[in-house]
């Protein structure tokens, strides 16, 4: 059974129950900021998120929007529309979210020693300077790269898809967009929105 109306979810996500990595199609399980009906939430008090997404981390803070689902199996749900990740608001949110696995060899020791060392800046650090991890003591440089390369990877295609959904674009499409040109979305979506409908399947002229 299906909500026709959509509604609005933020909440940190507490489990990546599935993720695939070439279509973007997830199943979460999320704690709510504020409290759900019961029959929402499992008894751990989260409730399953599925849907296309772009990665996310355990301990991410997320507002998402979409339609309650009564799944036969797996009970009620939120399949979503449009996900827009929340930069952490707390040093302990970024630490958490350093160590949920984006980076494998960067786990709480390794993320509390980039926390500590950056203070209160870490996240323009990981956004703007995501190099100067070099200056972390005690990080390799092997992982110091790895998860400079994979924040800004991450960033561009989350910033892409804030950018997409901006204008009414689902998630599902906003990643088959995203699939197609990459980092250049935003530049070539900007200067030429009809490009869409010639290089992407499922865009029709009114709708670019």
């Amino acid at each position: 059974m299906f909500d026709n109306q959509l509604d609005t979810l933020t909440g940190t996500v507490e489990r990546v129950t599935y993720y695939n990595a070439d279509n973007g199609y997830s199943v979460i399980k999320v704690t709510p900021d504020k409290k759900l009906p019961g029959s929402t939430t499992a008894r751990d008090g989260t409730v399953a998120v599925v849907g296309t997404m772009p990665a996310l981390g355990e301990g991410e803070a997320v507002e998402f929007t979409g339609r309650w689902v009564d799944d036969p199996k797996y009970g009620r749900q939120m399949r979503v529309e449009t996900v827009t990740p929340i930069q952490p608001n707390s040093l302990e949110g970024v630490k958490r979210y350093l160590a949920s696995g984006i980076v494998a060899g960067i786990g709480p020791k390794t993320a509390e020693r980039i926390v500590d060392h950056f203070g209160q800046g870490v996240l323009d650090i990981l956004n703007r300077e995501p190099r100067r991890l070099d200056e972390v003591p005690g990080l390799k440089k092997n992982l110091a790269k790895r998860l400079a390369d994979a924040w800004a990877d991450n960033y561009a295609i989350r910033q892409t898809m804030v950018f997409l959904q901006g204008y009414g674009v689902s998630s599902k499409m906003a990643a088959r967009i995203y699939a197609e040109f990459g980092n250049e979305t935003v530049n070539k979506v900007s200067e030429n929105p009809y490009t869409l409908v010639e290089d992407v399947y499922g865009i029709g002229f009114i709708k670019a």
